[in-house]
């Protein structure tokens, strides 16, 4: 009788590399970059300069932090069980919380140049609470001015919303 192997997943649509082109893919992974950088911005400027600080208020262990901080992470970026710890942490400043789920918004929306079948799986193992969270906070994001989105300030509607993340879990 003949092994029996498991099934293997098949793409429903194009490769990554099929879709986009290799330059645009190049771009799209350069804007993953630049948003975790801007992520860890946000915790330096929350008065977080340590690892050991920032690793607390995460709720992520320090090794983790780090390789999330220094993007040693593999190029699919943050995976969805480490987004997933992080909003729910209770002393997490308004801004970074807001860059997380800025993050997922624009990751969910393939602008980082994701196939379809990884958005798929990422977005299945995203907790209902993020998602809906990281919905209003790309639709927010899609209404600052390009000058509120360079300094990471946030529409006065947005603002009080902001800190009450922790409380809709």
């Amino acid at each position: 009788m003949p092994a029996r192997h498991a099934p293997r997943l098949t793409p429903i649509g194009p490769r990554s590399s099929e879709r986009n082109p290799p330059l645009a893919l190049a771009t799209m992974r350069g804007r993953q970059r630049a948003k975790i950088r801007e992520f860890r911005d946000a915790l330096a400027a929350a008065g977080l300069p340590t690892l050991d600080k920032q690793a607390a208020v995460l709720m992520l262990s320090r090794s983790t932090t780090w390789n999330l901080l220094k993007g040693k992470h593999k190029g699919s970026g943050i995976s969805a069980a480490i987004i997933n710890r992080m909003p729910q942490a209770p002393g997490l400043p308004p801004r970074v919380r807001a860059t997380i789920l800025q993050y997922v918004a624009e990751k969910t929306a393939g602008l980082f140049g994701d196939s379809e079948l990884r958005l798929r799986k990422f977005t299945a193992q995203l907790s209902v609470s993020v998602l809906g969270h990281a919905a209003h906070a790309g639709m927010n994001r899609q209404k600052r001015s390009p000058a509120q989105r360079d300094t990471g300030a946030c529409d006065a509607s947005a603002s009080p919303r902001e800190g009450n993340h922790a409380s809709h879990k």
